[in-house]
Parts: structure tokens; sequence; C-alpha cells
């Protein structure tokens, strides 16, 4: 190598170090990943409405992409058998344009950092705020979603249009799309729940004052579903076909999110169903569980049909029958 090209070579280091800590101490790198979440999603979503629509899953892998090698936040998603999802929203009677429409609107970060505890990035369009993105950026929630939950959740939605599993709308490879029926008002009660039977470390281990949102809550007593007795029949049927679906999958650690609002409305729904006992995290976790003889139970058990057995015996607490 010739004093040309070396100096070249070096040249291009020190540009390569400057641009990086040009974005480190000059970029908020928070604001700068949400910018790039942002835009690869409209992108994905602008580029669905000239290509044609495939009904087929495509394989989780990894790849590299080559022009994004050295952007830190740089993302390229793709929908990921929109057709499928197409007979979904049919099927959930959401109407395809007013749905695109608002896709391709604006949407703003959630909270103020617009991070959820495991890393997620969460946002919500504006202004109808009927859509939620949430990231999925833990390697063994995406390899779940796609090589064990999405095929199977197809066919369950099919079978129960009813279910109370979060709708997924749209999977953009790691993204996936939430719906609400509206805007959430600051006036409304949210609790995120999950059994007591299990160690919640922010919940159950730190004193009141310092939790924060988004940790699993404790429904209080006085707070409990007030329905009648064909209501309580329906809800917890439909919660026993739901928990029986995600235990067969290994699905452990999810949540029951109740919302409710001040006319005494409101909606159940579960959530975060992305961690299983088939990913290797979730092997690793059984295996810590099973060996800790004598601690408490860990915040994801070890034992699917076990969780979903305490999740059944949370609700049939929570919810009770209205004394007319």
């Amino acid at each position: 190598m010739n004093a040309f090209a070396r100096y070249s070579f070096f040249a291009f280091l020190v540009l390569l170090i400057a641009l990086l800590i040009s974005r480190t101490w000059f970029v908020d790198p928070a604001k700068q990943q949400q910018h790039a979440a942002l835009s690869a999603v409209r992108r994905a979503f602008q580029r669905a409405t000239t290509t044609k629509e495939s009904s087929q899953l495509v394989p989780y892998k990894y790849h590299i992409h080559w022009p994004h090698l050295f952007s830190i936040y740089a993302i390229r998603l793709k929908l990921d058998a929109p057709a499928r999802f197409a007979q979904l929203r049919s099927l959930w009677g959401i109407d395809e344009t007013s749905y695109h429409d608002e896709t391709l609107g604006d949407w703003s970060p959630m909270g103020d950092s617009a991070s959820g505890l495991s890393g997620s990035l969460f946002f919500r369009s504006e202004p109808e705020g009927h859509l939620l993105i949430k990231s999925l950026g833990r390697e063994f929630e995406v390899t779940f979603l796609h090589q064990h939950f999405l095929p199977a959740y197809f066919d369950f939605v099919h079978s129960n249009p009813q279910t109370l599993i979060n709708r997924i709308l749209d999977v953009l490879y790691s993204f996936e799309l939430r719906v609400f029926s509206t805007a959430p008002g600051s006036d409304w009660e949210m609790f995120d729940l999950k059994p007591t039977t299990y160690l919640e470390p922010v919940r159950d281990l730190l004193p009141e004052q310092f939790h924060t949102t988004g940790v699993t809550d404790v429904l209080p007593e006085d707070r409990a579903l007030l329905t009648s007795a064909e209501e309580r029949e329906s809800i917890l049927g439909q919660l026993h076909k739901d928990t029986q679906f995600l235990a067969s999958l290994g699905a452990i650690d999810y949540s029951i999110l109740l919302v409710r609002k001040p006319d005494g409305s409101g909606r159940v729904a579960i959530i975060d169903v992305f961690w299983s006992l088939r990913t290797p995290r979730g092997k690793l976790t059984k295996q810590i569980s099973v060996d800790a003889a004598g601690v408490p139970q860990q915040t994801v058990t070890a034992d699917a049909e076990g969780y979903a057995r305490e999740v059944m015996k949370m609700m049939e607490k929570s919810i009770i029958v209205r004394k007319d």
C-alpha cells in the first residue's frame, strides 16, 4: 500500500469516527431512533399501495442491507403477508380505505421516551388515535412471532373472531399494529394485570412511589368489573379459549389490559404475548426456575399451562356479577 492509499484510508476512518461521535454527542439517540423507525414504517406502507399483496409469511432470518451498513438507526421494513392481514381486517369489519389513510398519516411517540421496559418503541396514529405501533427489538420475541405465533394466529382468529387477544392488523417484519377504538382520554382508567402469584419485580419489590407506567398493576377490590351473569360467562369463556391457545404455543408472561371509561364502559384485551418457552430465552428461564428451589416464582413462569390457569383465576376474581 503506497503513501497516498494509506493517508486516504486513515482519512476515511477519521471521518467515520467523527460522524459517529457527532451523532452521539449532538443528536438525541432516542429521537433519531424514533425518526428512523417512523420513516421506515411510512415507506413500507407507501410501497404497499403499489405492490402485489402476498399471502405468504416471510421466513424470519438475519440479513444485511448493505446501503444501510454504516447507518446507526436506518431500518428497512416490508409488510409481511399483507393479503392475510387484509382478510383479518375484513373479518373484524375494519374499513380498508380509512385504515390505509390512517397508516399514511401522522404518528406521535407515546410517553416522554416512547420506550417500554423491554426497549420497545410505541407510536400512536394522530389525530384519530385508532392505531398503535409497537416494535419488537428482542430476538426471541421476533423469532416466536414469525415461527410460532403468526402461523397459528391466522387460523385461531378465523375460528374465534371475538378473541380478546389484541388485534394485530399488520406486521412489518418486527413491528405490530394494534387497534384501539379511540384514543385514551386523560380520565380513563387503565390496568395492566398479571397474576400476583408470580413475582413481578417492579410491582412487588419497589415502593409504590418508584413504580413507572407500563408495569403490571393489581386491580383494587372496589374497582372490579361489574357485569351481568351472561356477560361474565361470555368474557371468561373467551378468555379460556384464548389462554389455552397461548398455552399451546408455550406463551407466557402476557398481561390482561383493562381500559375503563368514566361512563363505565370499557374493554379487556390480552397483550404482550411474544415471550414463549419455545424460544432460547424462554428455555433458559425455564431451567433457572426449575433449579432455583425455594426462590419465589420468576416473573416468567416455567409452565405455560400453569400461567394460563393463574390468569383465569385472577380474572374470575376480577369480574363480578352486577346486583340489579
